[in-house]
C-alpha cells in the first residue's frame, strides 16, 4: 500500500470519526436543553420525560430487577415480587435486560432513577451516531450524513418516546447498525463471518432492549429483503446477505426459542392496549404535534388534538419538506438503490396506520395488511413502526443532500427540513388532551411521585419481605418505582403490569382493585368484606392508601383492617393483623316490580310479583340470593341461585306484566367468569349459563317483553377490546345465543328496554379511534336487526338512556369534558328507521336510567 493511499484512508477515517463525534455532541446538546438543567443537576429526584402514568417506574423496576435477581440467584424470567403468590413473567413486564446489565454498576451505586435518566439520554445520542454511520456509508459525505443522523436521532418517534419515558423504545441504536452491516456486505466491504457475528450480537442487544421492536424489526427486515430482491442489480448479493441474516438468527436461536416458548406458551393474557388506539393518523404524516415547535401553531393544534392515542405516541410526522426530499431522492438515486429505502419507508408508513385508517381522529376504512391481524404480532402497536419510517426518511434526505453540488442549495434544503422538525424547546405546562388522564406536558418530571418509602420510618411499619397493597392500584401510583428504590424489600399484591395474570383476571375482587371501581360498584360494606378476604388469602401485611385514592378507599380499608392508619409522608398505612377474621356482608339489592299486572290474570298466583336479588358474602365468596313475593304469598324463603363454590357479583332482575321473573348475575368459578340467568316458572327456579370466559363481564342487564321473551345484554372484556353480547330466552325456555353485536374499544354500559309487543332496544356508546358513536340494535320477531349508528362525534357521547311512552326513545349527551359544550339528543324509531333530533327539553324527563357497571 502506497503512503498516499494510506494517508487518504486515514484522512477519510478521521473525517468519519469527527462527524460521528459532532453528530453525537449535537444530539446530546439538544436533548440536554430539552430536559433542562434540573434532571442533570438532580438525577435522583427528577426524571426525563413527563408521563402521568409514570412509565419510568416500569423502566426503573427492570433496571433494579436484573442485578437484584442475578445477585440473589432467583429465576430471572419469573418474579414473585409482583402478584404474589401467583407471580408474573418478567418477559411480559417490558423488561430491558441488556440496558439493565450494562447500567448495573450505576444502578447499584446511584440508584435506578439515576441509571434510567442516564440511559434514556444516552440512547438518543447512540441512535443519532448509529444513523450517522449508516448515512455516511450511503453518501460518503460529512454534512449530509450529519443531517440524516440528526433527523433520525431527534425524530418525532424518538422525541415522543423520550417524553413518554419509554427507555425500551428509544434504545434503538442496533437498528441503523444492522442496516449498515447489510449495506457494507452488499458493497463487499465486510466479510461474511464478520457480518454474521456482528448481526447476531446486534440482534441480541435489540432483543434484550425491546422484545416488541425485535419482532417489528424482524418483520421489516423480511419486507426490506423482499423489496431488494425485486431488483436485478444486487439480487445475488441480496440473496447471499439473506442467507447470512438467516445464519445470524440461527445463532440467536438458543436465546430466542426459550424466550418465545416461555412468553407465548406460558400463562399470559392479551395486552390491555388496543392496536387501533396506538395507530398513526394519516394527517399526522404532514401535521406536527406539540412535541415539535411547528406543532405549537394554532392551525396545527386544531388538527392534531384529534389524533388517536396520546401525545407520546403520535409520532408519524415527517413533514412536507422531508416528504418532498424523500420522493426526489428515490427518483434521482433510483439506480443506486434509493428505491429500496423508499419502499421500506412506505411499508413502515402503511403498517403504522394500524387496523383502521383514520383521518383527524375519524375512522375511514379497515386496512387488510395491519400487523395486528397476524397471530404473533397481534399485540404489536402499529405506531412503533414510525421508527423505521424515520430511519428510511433520514437516509433518503442524506442521499439527496449528497447529490447537490451547490452548497447554498444544500444548506437551504437542510435548513428547510430542519426547521420543520425543530423540537419544541418552550412547551406549555398544560396541553389539553395530551393524555387520557391528564393535561400535563413537558420534557421532564420535576419531582418524581413521592411515596411512603421516602419516610425513613417505613421499615419499622412494614417488615422486609412483606406483601403490600398500594391503593389506587396499577399506574395510578409509582408503586413499582418505590419497590425498586428499596432494593425489592417488599412485594406488590397488585402491580402495574401489562395484563392481570390469566387465572385471576375475572375474579370480582381483583377486577375491582385493578379497575379501581370496587368502592363505586361494591359499596362500603361488601367492598370491605371482599378486601379483607383478599388480604387474608394473599397474606398482605399492609395497605397503603395514597392521597389520589383516599376519598374512595379510606373508608373501605379502615373497615377491612379495623386499625388506625400510620402516616408515612402523604400516605396512610394500615397494618393488617395476622389474626384478622373473615368479614360477612350484604351487597346491593336489585329489586324488580311487576309494572302493570294483567287484569285478566287477577287470580293468577304470580300477579303483583316483586323479586329481590342480592349478594351475601360469607367471608370468602359471594352468593346470589333471591326472594320472590306475590299478592297471594307475602313471604317466601330466599333461595340461593349461584353455585356453592362460585364468587358472584353484578346482579340485575326483571319482572314482566304477567309475573315472569328473571335474575342475571356474574359468577367466578374455576378461574373463569360466567354470566348466568335464573328464571322462575311452575314454582321452581331454573339457572342457565349464558357466557363463560377468563376476563371480567360488565354491565349485565335483563328485560322481559310483554310476549314473555327474556333478553340479556352484557359486555365481555376480551383485552385489548370489549364485546357487546346478547342472549334471548324464549317463552318456551329455548336459549338463543349468545350473539355478538359489536367488538371494539371504549364501551361503557349497554342499556336495554322492552317496548311494545316483542320489541327490545339495546343501546350503547363506543369509541372507534377518536370518534364516539351511539349504537343501537333492535330485537323483533325473533331476530336482531343490524347495528345502527345514531350519532358520530369527536366530542364525548355518553349518558345513554332509553325511555318514552313506548320505551323506544333513545337519549344521550354530547359533551366536551374540558369545555362547556353540552348538547342533548334523542332518537325515535320510525317506520323508515331511526329519526335523530336535538332534544328540546333540558332534561331527560322520565327516561330510564340504568346504573353503569363498567371499568
Amino acid at each position: 500500500m502506497s503512503v498516499s493511499l494510506w494517508m487518504h484512508r486515514q484522512a477519510h477515517f478521521d473525517r468519519a470519526r469527527a462527524g460521528l463525534g459532532i453528530s453525537c455532541a449535537l444530539a446530546a446538546l439538544v436533548v440536554c436543553v430539552l430536559v433542562g438543567p434540573g434532571v442533570l443537576v438532580h438525577p435522583s429526584s427528577e426524571a426525563v420525560g413527563l408521563n402521568p402514568a409514570s412509565d419510568f417506574q416500569v423502566m426503573t423496576w427492570s433496571l433494579e430487577w436484573w442485578p437484584w435477581a442475578v445477585g440473589h440467584g432467583v429465576d430471572l424470567l419469573h418474579t414473585h415480587l409482583l402478584w404474589p403468590p401467583e407471580g408474573f413473567s418478567t418477559l411480559w413486564m417490558t423488561t430491558i435486560p441488556v440496558p439493565a446489565l450494562l447500567a448495573a454498576p450505576l444502578t447499584l451505586t446511584a440508584g435506578p432513577l439515576v441509571a434510567y435518566n442516564a440511559l434514556i439520554l444516552v440512547s438518543v445520542v447512540l441512535a443519532t451516531g448509529a444513523a450517522y454511520l449508516l448515512c455516511r456509508e450511503l453518501t460518503d459525505r460529512l454534512a449530509p450524513s450529519l443531517v440524516g443522523g440528526l433527523l433520525f436521532g431527534l425524530s418525532p418517534y424518538m422525541l415522543g418516546h423520550l417524553l413518554a419515558q419509554h427507555l425500551d423504545l428509544t434504545f434503538v441504536f442496533p437498528v441503523p447498525l444492522l442496516a449498515l452491516l447489510v449495506v457494507r456486505y452488499v458493497r463487499g466491504r465486510t466479510s461474511g463471518r464478520r457480518f454474521v457475528v456482528g448481526f447476531a450480537l446486534l440482534l441480541i442487544v435489540q432483543l434484550g432492549s425491546s422484545f416488541e421492536l425485535f419482532v417489528d424489526l424482524t418483520l421489516l427486515l423480511a419486507v426490506g429483503l423482499a423489496i431488494a430482491l425485486l431488483g436485478r442489480r444486487w439480487r445475488r448479493a441480496i440473496l447471499r446477505a439473506s442467507a447470512l441474516v438467516g445464519m445470524a438468527y440461527a445463532a440467536c436461536l438458543p436465546i430466542i426459542v426459550p424466550i418465545a416458548v416461555l412468553a407465548l406458551f406460558g400463562q399470559h393474557a392479551p395486552l390491555r392496549y388496543s392496536p387501533a388506539n396506538f395507530s398513526i393518523d394519516v394527517l399526522n404524516v404532514a401535521v406536527p404535534t406539540p412535541t415539535l415547535l411547528a406543532g405549537k401553531l394554532a392551525a396545527a393544534r386544531a388538527v392534531s388534538k384529534h389524533f388517536v392515542s396520546n401525545v407520546g405516541e403520535q409520532n408519524g410526522y415527517l413533514g412536507i419538506p422531508l416528504l418532498v426530499v424523500a420522493v426526489l431522492a428515490v427518483r434521482a438515486e433510483w439506480r443506486r438503490g434509493a428505491w429500496i429505502a423508499g419502499g421500506l419507508m412506505l411499508a413502515g408508513l402503511l403498517l403504522s396506520f394500524g387496523p383502521t385508517l383514520t383521518v383527524e381522529g375519524r375512522p375511514l376504512i379497515s386496512l387488510p395488511f395491519a400487523v395486528s391481524r397476524l397471530p404473533v404480532l397481534r399485540d404489536a402497536l402499529p405506531a412503533r413502526m414510525s421508527l423505521f419510517t424515520a430511519l428510511a426518511a433520514g437516509c433518503l434526505c442524506a442521499l439527496w443532500l449528497a447529490r447537490l453540488r451547490r452548497h447554498t442549495l444544500q444548506l437551504a434544503v437542510a435548513v428547510l427540513v430542519g426547521v420543520s422538525l425543530v423540537p419544541n424547546f418552550w412547551p406549555a405546562d398544560r396541553l389539553p388532551g395530551a393524555w387520557s388522564i391528564s393535561d400535563a406536558f413537558g420534557w421532564s418530571t420535576r419531582h418524581v411521585p413521592v411515596g411512603f418509602v421516602d419516610d425513613r420510618a417505613w421499615t419499622r411499619v412494614i417488615a422486609p419481605g412483606s406483601t403490600v397493597l398500594v391503593l389506587p392500584t396499577g399506574d395510578r401510583t409509582a408503586a413499582s418505582y418505590w419497590q425498586a428504590t428499596t432494593g425489592m424489600r417488599f412485594r406488590l399484591a397488585v402491580s402495574a403490569t401489562p395484563f392481570v395474570p390469566a387465572r385471576l383476571a375475572g375474579a370480582p375482587t381483583i377486577s375491582g382493585l385493578v379497575e379501581d371501581v370496587m368502592p363505586r360498584l361494591a359499596g362500603s360494606a361488601l367492598g370491605a368484606a371482599r378486601l379483607r378476604a383478599f388480604l387474608i388469602a394473599d397474606r398482605v401485611a399492609a395497605v397503603v392508601v395514597m392521597p389520589s385514592g383516599a376519598s374512595r378507599w379510606r373508608r373501605i380499608v379502615a373497615r377491612a383492617t379495623v386499625v388506625r392508619p400510620v402516616r408515612l409522608g402523604r400516605a396512610q398505612v394500615y397494618r393488617v393483623t395476622p389474626k384478622l377474621h373473615p368479614l360477612r356482608a350484604l351487597g346491593d339489592l336489585a329489586v324488580a316490580h311487576q309494572p302493570h299486572p294483567e287484569p285478566t290474570l287477577a287470580s293468577d298466583r304470580d300477579t303483583n310479583a316483586v323479586v329481590s336479588a342480592w349478594l351475601t358474602f360469607d367471608g370468602r365468596r359471594a352468593r346470589v340470593r333471591a326472594l320472590l313475593r306475590t299478592s297471594h304469598r307475602r313471604s317466601r324463603r330466599a333461595v340461593v341461585l349461584s353455585a356453592p363454590n362460585g364468587d358472584s357479583d353484578a346482579t340485575a332482575a326483571a319482572v314482566d306484566d304477567h309475573g315472569r321473573v328473571a335474575v342475571v348475575f356474574t359468577e367466578w368459578r374455576d378461574y373463569k367468569q360466567m354470566l348466568r340467568i335464573a328464571t322462575h316458572a311452575d314454582g321452581r327456579w331454573r339457572v342457565d349459563t349464558l357466557d363463560r370466559q377468563r376476563g371480567p363481564i360488565w354491565s349485565p342487564h335483563v328485560v322481559i317483553t310483554p310476549g314473555g321473551t327474556t333478553v340479556v345484554a352484557w359486555i365481555d372484556e376480551t383485552d385489548p377490546s370489549r364485546t357487546v353480547r346478547v342472549a334471548v330466552l324464549t317463552p318456551d325456555g329455548d336459549l338463543r345465543g349468545p350473539v355478538t353485536l359489536e367488538n371494539g374499544d371504549g364501551f361503557g354500559n349497554v342499556v336495554l328496554s322492552a317496548g311494545r309487543g316483542d320489541r327490545v332496544i339495546a343501546a350503547w356508546h363506543v369509541a372507534v379511534a377518536n370518534e364516539w358513536r351511539v349504537r343501537v340494535a333492535t330485537y323483533h320477531r325473533g331476530a336482531w336487526s343490524p347495528v345502527a349508528t345514531l350519532a358520530r362525534s369527536l366530542y364525548t357521547l355518553d349518558h345513554i338512556a332509553v325511555g318514552g311512552p313506548d320505551r323506544t326513545l333513545v337519549r344521550w349527551l354530547e359533551r366536551d369534558p374540558r369545555g362547556g359544550h353540552l348538547v342533548r339528543f334523542e332518537a325515535r324509531l320510525g317506520q323508515a328507521g331511526w329519526i335523530v333530533a336535538r332534544a328540546a327539553a333540558p332534561g331527560y324527563g322520565r327516561a330510564l336510567h340504568l346504573r353503569e357497571r363498567h371499568a
